[in-house]
């Protein structure tokens, strides 16, 4: 399951680490023990109720055409209460695992037809969601400034660090080099693969040194993007914890495309890969899941799955969600880091 050597690199004046999956992790069914609330199973009268939802709205909309979701907006504060209802008291639920660093929800899509409408319901269900708990948004330089992407397994991208790929996917926070980057990611599960393992990792500050934590609380690191972003190279310099909110632990982690200024700053970063190695575990997921995760104390990764590349490869609904106003400059069309905002 190890991608990629243990080991880190001087690189003219700065260091680079590379990051590793552990060889063990939590399985699945001990972690949902663990952390018993951030599972949910839905009902069968909230299927019901998800499912007329499903069937008031057109096949045919274009989840990243903006009038096709204000239309949409309009429509599911307008006649579709019972179901905003019921994805606002999920949302709630989700949004209050702190320990956990996600919520996973299970059933979408039982008595669906036809595997359109999944992706219709998928796409229905992660807008929606990210409409209770902030507002779903995109880069205009990254996936042409798709708000709703879909993910699954490409030929040319196979052996990148991006979602698309079919290697290990390391360990990283999401958008871990923008200054806007998300607050909670939103994957929903279309088609399965169950050599496909989505891993997760949740910071607990208690089990680190102190000396280490302001190491990271330092501006000694430069985060750069990775290949799925098109129109920037360079690099911005944040620190990897920022603790300033006391109620909100903020986490900036993508060591494969960091560069680390100072011998201390790097070894402190191997620290807090290995904590997050000791504290994996996996989540399969299964067709008509939805998981949440959150991006400021969590990282995820994903092992590596050989696709068939025959239209019957894993297939994820993917959103970033912000839970609160980007800065305006970010929303000036001269900012590398225009973010494409619903």
């Amino acid at each position: 399951m190890i991608s990629t050597s243990k080991f880190g690199e001087i690189q003219g004046s700065t260091y680079s680490f590379i990051p590793y999956l552990p060889d063990t992790f939590t399985a699945q069914n001990d972690i949902l023990k663990k952390f018993s609330s951030s599972l949910y199973i839905l009902s069968s009268a909230e299927i019901a109720i998800i499912n007329n939802a499903l069937s008031l709205v057109s096949l045919d909309i274009d989840y990243n055409n903006s009038k096709d979701l204000k239309l949409l907006e309009n429509l599911l504060f307008s006649k579709m209460s019972d179901f905003l209802n019921v994805i606002d008291t999920l949302g709630k639920k989700a949004t209050s695992q702190k320990e956990s660093g996600f919520f996973l929800i299970r059933g979408f899509g039982q008595g669906i037809g036809t595997e359109k409408e999944l992706m219709q319901l998928s796409n229905l269900i992660v807008f929606s969601m990210a409409l209770t708990i902030g507002r779903p948004y995109g880069y205009i330089g990254q996936r042409n400034g798709a708000v709703i992407q879909t993910l699954t397994p490409k030929i040319e991208t196979s052996t990148e660090q991006v979602g698309t790929n079919s290697v290990d996917l390391l360990w990283h926070s999401e958008d871990a080099h923008s200054p806007v980057n998300c607050d909670w990611i939103e994957l929903f599960c279309v088609r399965g693969d169950d050599r496909a393992k989505t891993l997760l990792s949740t910071i607990d500050l208690s089990k680190i040194d102190r000396e280490i934590i302001s190491i990271l609380e330092g501006n000694h690191y430069t985060m750069l993007p990775d290949s799925s972003v098109d129109n920037i190279s360079s690099g911005i310099t944040f620190p990897v914890l920022d603790l300033s909110n006391p109620d909100r632990i903020k986490m900036r982690f993508d060591p494969l495309f960091t560069k680390v200024h100072n011998l201390e700053a790097f070894n402190a970063l191997k620290i807090l890969h290995q904590h997050l190695n000791d504290n994996a575990f996996e989540l399969t997921l299964q067709v008509g899941d939805l998981l949440l995760i959150n991006n400021s104390n969590s990282v995820h990764a994903r092992t590596s799955f050989t696709p068939r590349y025959d239209g019957t490869d894993r297939l994820l609904s993917r959103t970033a969600v912000l839970t609160k106003e980007p800065p305006s400059q970010f929303l000036l069309p001269d900012n590398p880091y225009l973010i494409s905002y619903y």
